[in-house]
């Protein structure tokens, strides 16, 4: 499509432009659009992966945006793209900051910021929180298509497939997810999918947002914090550290009860995710020197049990 042509014919941009074709992931295609008034991004979605073997419904663009609408009207102040217009194919936002940086790009060139984490975790915190047991949405996010597609077969299914000495222990923390169903989850809330300007952040792709369990989506958060210490293991302190402030600042910010459990929950979702990005469809590059270290790490997480998350993160870091 002629990105340019779709937002002159909408009257969105008029005079000169420039047009940026992003990072979009392994399915999609993104394209920033710069202009004298606003700054926009276009996102096309696409069924068939180029770079991996993964396919996903279109469904899910309905699903992004009515997630993006949602979280705008029950979170403050939310951290999130405003939705310009969709279609079957598309989704055009407004963009964030041009000096915003990428916070995964970031923490693997060692720039961390402290302050990111605290900021993620209080949108976690309100998003759950804000949507903790409304059936409305239950029943609307109940089976996005996107999730299933993009979360569940290629990084949870696939590795428990690959894995079969604790297979048994993964299809059951999958089990609890699916049971554990009380609120709106982002399920990629990872750093790649959050952009950095000053003190402010923009959380983006919400194409797998579905009802369940704030365990699964505080798991995959914090395993993402975790996982380039194995890469720079010299910076495996502020790594954790990145970890330990989300998960305090989400325990302080949340407004429903905890369920129970939660700690466990969040323990064995960390070590289903690690497990993700080494044995899932789509693998991290960095990681693959490290796949056996981080299998004896996710079998230890699974087996064993913690009484805090302190625990948890120092049994990771003393085992790297």
């Amino acid at each position: 499509m002629n990105v340019i042509q779709e937002l002159r014919q909408r009257s969105l941009i008029t005079g000169k432009v420039t047009l940026k074709r992003l990072s979009g992931g392994y399915i999609n295609t993104v394209y920033r659009v710069n202009s004298k008034a606003q700054d926009y991004v276009i996102k096309i979605y696409h069924e068939l992966a180029q770079k991996a073997n993964i396919r996903a419904s279109k469904e899910r663009v309905a699903y992004e945006a009515h997630a993006l609408n949602i979280i705008e009207k029950l979170v403050k102040e939310s951290p999130t793209p405003h939705v310009i217009f969709n279609n079957k194919k598309i989704i055009c936002m407004t963009a964030a900051p041009r000096n915003a940086t990428n916070y995964n790009d970031d923490l693997l060139k060692g720039k961390i910021n402290l302050l990111v984490p605290k900021l993620l975790a209080k949108f976690s915190a309100e998003l759950h929180s804000s949507t903790y047991h409304n059936a409305a949405l239950k029943k609307e996010f109940f089976h996005n298509p996107g999730y299933f597609d993009l979360r569940y077969k290629p990084s949870l299914e696939t590795p428990a497939q690959k894995n079969p000495k604790i297979r048994q222990a993964l299809q059951q923390v999958y089990k609890r997810n699916f049971i554990n169903r009380i609120c709106l989850i982002h399920a990629d809330t990872t750093p790649k999918n959050v952009l950095v300007s000053g003190d402010e952040i923009t959380v983006l792709d919400f194409e797998m947002a579905i009802y369940g369990d704030p365990a699964h989506d505080v798991g995959i958060t914090l395993a993402h914090f975790i996982l380039p210490g194995f890469k720079h293991k010299k910076k495996i302190k502020i790594y954790i550290q990145c970890a330990r402030i989300f998960y305090s600042t989400y325990i302080s910010e949340v407004t429903f009860p905890i369920p129970d459990n939660f700690l466990t929950n969040v323990k064995n979702n960390i070590a289903a995710m690690m497990l993700g990005r080494i044995d899932g469809v789509v693998e991290i590059d960095y990681l693959k020197e490290h796949r056996e270290r981080i299998r004896d790490v996710v079998v230890l997480l699974l087996k064993n049990n913690f009484s805090s998350i302190d625990d948890v993160l120092y049994f990771i870091e003393s085992s790297l």
